[in-house]
């Protein structure tokens, strides 16, 4: 057997796809007796051999850039290994090529990267019987799309700014960020029905390093700061002690604030 097999290439050579190609790699009673004859027949040819048994188990966990996502997505994969499982990291916007030589041996994919339509029909058109999972994606056409409620959350932020005092908040918005405006609106919405008199400040980040000027000269009187997870390790890293001394913090606990010593406090929100 060649160690280098390439599905979807040898599927072509042999003029099949590459789903009836791993079938017939794995004895798939569902495959032809003619059928798996013929291709058999033509993988000896090459010096592959049916008793090959895909090394790379038989679940896909893609990641991509998404901090939240990929740590989500790690506690899943390491569940499943340590129940048996065989899970796989790819990243098909990083190497599109063997994703996809890896969906013809899979059985399914968890999808923790907010797949685009394109690679979903793709992934169809290769492996029509597996099964799809989306964490938190945006996508149509997988089997299972699992959705966070940010609504929740945001009224879960709203409550702790208010049961901790502070009237003057400040949100950020970052421009990269799809969600960073609905976001922020909500939260303030929220934050109005609990006190219409608390005022909440927007200001759009262009540069991380605007940071400190923003909050000296133009919220000298905000208490209380809002950021996107993706700004934490710049914020503390930019901000000067004595401003950092008037704001409270709220983040998530996959953030480690340890290794900045001038934040005097940091709240923790599950």
């Amino acid at each position: 057997m060649k160690k280098d097999l390439n599905l979807r290439r040898t599927a072509r050579e042999l003029g099949i796809g590459a789903t009836t190609l791993y079938r017939v790699l794995n004895h798939d009673p569902h495959v032809s007796d003619a059928m798996r004859a013929r291709i058999t027949e033509e993988l000896n040819k090459r010096g592959i051999f049916t008793g090959f048994q895909p090394k790379d188990g038989n679940v896909i966990f893609d990641f991509h850039r998404f901090p939240f996502l990929r740590k989500i997505g790690a506690r899943l994969k390491q569940k499943l290994e340590t129940a048996s499982y065989s899970c796989l990291a790819t990243d098909y916007r990083q190497n599109r090529e063997e994703f996809l030589n890896r969906v013809c041996e899979a059985q399914t994919i968890c999808f923790c990267s907010d797949p685009d339509e394109e690679i979903i029909r793709e992934v169809r058109r290769l492996n029509p019987d597996l099964f799809l999972i989306s964490l938190f994606g945006f996508s149509t056409g997988v089997d299972i799309l699992l959705r966070n409620n940010i609504l929740q959350g945001l009224e879960v932020m709203a409550h702790h700014f208010y049961d901790h005092g502070h009237r003057k908040i400040l949100c950020f918005e970052w421009p990269n960020h799809y969600a960073t405006q609905s976001r922020n609106l909500y939260f303030a919405a929220y934050l109005k029905q609990l006190d219409p008199q608390i005022e909440v400040f927007h200001d759009l980040v262009q540069r991380t390093t605007d940071f400190p000027k923003l909050l000296k000269e133009k919220f000298p009187e905000c208490t209380a700061i809002w950021l996107q997870p993706e700004l934490l390790d710049t914020f503390f890293a930019t901000m000067p002690p004595e401003l950092l001394a008037k704001i409270s913090y709220a983040v998530t606990s996959e953030h480690n604030t340890s290794e900045f010593p001038e934040a005097p406090r940091c709240d923790r929100l599950e």
